[in-house]
């Protein structure tokens, strides 16, 4: 596992005081680079075939930019986003683009091949063998993808929302154990350098990948530094108030669904934990 220095965390301070047109000019070359050697891989692919083996698969709002940074900064590799994969020759839906291009030079990538497909559905999760699945509790997560919409909204969207969560569930429940890995989001915030460890040791075993550096520790600044970086700002300015306690309403709503669902899925909720929302 790799560990960031100070002297890393120092050239990601700085990148984020350039001005904004040095921002745009870096990212552009970056992206262009990428880009350009990532769909000479593709057309290879046509070939000799070496696709994507992994599926990272989340609810929205769950760690999966963190997850992403991670993988990208232990294995040295890049990931893929919601929008894409290789089965295009071109990269598509660069607003979701690898990690290491959003910033400045706080990853560095020793092999431009791409580790993994980042997935908020289960579109195309057959394709792949390996399923690493990054699940948060159903409350929390679902009000905080939600929490940009208008009450009628969420109100009519409230039970689609909790069968999307679900879907993703009994996807990984069904997966050849063997072949599949758990990342709880709560484990992930309080313990990044375990649950990273973990990670990488499923990746190595499945798909061969190196682990580039020994870790010393991420530490709290360094895990601080990589949210800020990544991850989207609270809704809400109140942001250390639990969400059911922030919008009571909206949380009973999912209470009563969750108390309503079939015997099967109380049952799943149960196996893995995640009854208690």
């Amino acid at each position: 596992m790799a560990a960031i220095s100070d002297s890393t965390l120092d050239s990601l301070n700085s990148y984020f005081q350039m001005r904004h047109s040095d921002v745009r000019e870096i990212r552009r070359r970056k992206v262009m680079s990428w880009t350009l050697l990532e769909a000479l891989r593709r057309l290879a692919l046509k070939f000799r075939g070496n696709p994507l083996q992994t599926t990272l698969l989340s609810y929205p709002r769950s760690g999966n930019h963190l997850v992403r940074f991670l993988i990208e900064n232990h294995a040295g590799r890049p990931t893929l986003g919601a929008g894409d994969s290789d089965v295009h020759v071109l990269p598509r839906h660069l607003i979701d683009r690898p990690i290491f291009l959003r910033g400045g030079q706080e990853i560095e990538i020793i092999d431009r091949r791409p580790i993994l497909v980042k997935r908020h559905d289960l579109s195309d999760a057959s394709a792949r063998p390996y399923l690493v699945l990054l699940i948060r509790r159903p409350l929390d997560a679902i009000l905080s993808h939600t929490a940009t919409m208008d009450d009628d909204r969420y109100f009519n969207n409230a039970e689609a929302q909790l069968e999307a969560w679900l879907c993703l569930l009994r996807a990984y429940n069904g997966w050849n154990p063997q072949d599949r890995h758990l990342i709880e989001y709560e484990c992930l915030i309080k313990d990044p350098d375990r649950q990273a460890e973990l990670l990488m040791q499923f990746l190595v075993k499945k798909q061969s990948t190196e682990v580039r550096k020994s870790s010393t520790g991420w530490g709290a600044a360094a895990v601080d530094q990589a949210k800020q970086a990544l991850i989207r700002p609270p809704v809400s300015a109140n942001s250390n108030v639990p969400l059911g306690f922030r919008w009571p309403c909206r949380a009973h709503i999912l209470e009563d669904l969750m108390a309503k669902l079939p015997d099967s899925d109380q049952s799943l909720l149960d196996a893995y934990g995640l009854r208690r929302l």
